[in-house]
């Protein structure tokens, strides 16, 4: 069955990117489509501002502008740093990274247009962003337009598009040939998603109240097959056990 497959079975993943996915506790292809994002943690990318429109009262923000400009630089107390400057036609951002944030100067490129999370405050001579994540405007989320996207959590080199592609790739899967683990007429009863469509709502919703019925589905899921196994092990209990065997009337031994 797929699911039981490695996870170096789906394209993109070499035994770096497996190394990674372990420490996580992904092995195979199904743990990686039952390790469900973040909680709480999805990006609307379907409201995106422009620079001009973004506040500057440190709220998380989300928006896509194209990298012009990198450079590493040490602070007055001799701290490492790197600014990542962008911009969109209604004006320029620079983003800082700190620590171990200035590895994701790696996978940017000049002239290219990212999607950008963090926290905007004002600037010398531009928006200032801090605890910046990024992402490229790939030609799949441009040819599907953008929506709701999931924020998994990382090890190592992953990034949040390493992820995404390989859930996408074991959702196709998925589509062929996915059982389900509840029983027809409970779903019926209980107006509960289909396992696959669950799946897919969870991972990549379409909308909001989708993402919310695929987490009553989950929910559901987990407390009735909790439910069965202590029903299950009951029985056998039951069966296994045999009655206290009364002896007569004696002495009392101390």
């Amino acid at each position: 069955m797929w699911w039981h497959e490695p996870i170096t079975a789906l394209k993109g993943i070499g035994p770096k990117k497996k190394a990674d996915f372990a420490n996580l506790n992904i092995i195979t292809i199904g743990d990686l489509l039952n390790r469900f994002p973040r909680q709480g943690c999805y990006m609307d990318y379907s409201h995106l501002k422009k620079i001009k429109e973004l506040s500057t009262n440190g709220v998380n923000q989300v928006f896509a502008a194209e990298v012009v400009n990198m450079a590493n630089k040490r602070s007055a107390r001799n701290k490492s740093y790197a600014t990542v400057t962008v911009r969109d036609e209604t004006g320029y951002a620079e983003i800082f990274l700190f620590l171990h944030q200035r590895f994701q100067l790696k996978s940017l490129e000049i002239g290219k247009k990212i999607l950008v999370t963090g926290k905007v405050s004002p600037g010398r001579t531009a928006k200032s962003v801090s605890g910046a994540t990024f992402s490229y405007l790939s030609d799949e989320i441009k040819s599907e337009g953008l929506g709701i996207l999931p924020i998994y959590n990382l090890s190592g080199n992953l990034t949040q598009n390493n992820v995404r592609y390989a859930v996408k790739q074991a959702l196709t899967l998925a589509r062929k040939e996915l059982p389900e683990s509840l029983p027809e007429e409970i779903i019926i009863k209980n107006s509960l998603l289909p396992r696959l469509d669950a799946l897919e709502n969870i991972h990549f919703p379409k909308n909001f109240a989708l993402l919310a019925r695929a987490k009553e589905r989950f929910i559901f899921e987990e407390l009735y097959l909790l439910q069965c196994g202590l029903l299950y092990y009951r029985s056998k209990v039951k069966d296994t056990r045999g009655g206290s065997k009364m002896a007569k009337e004696g002495k009392v031994l101390s």
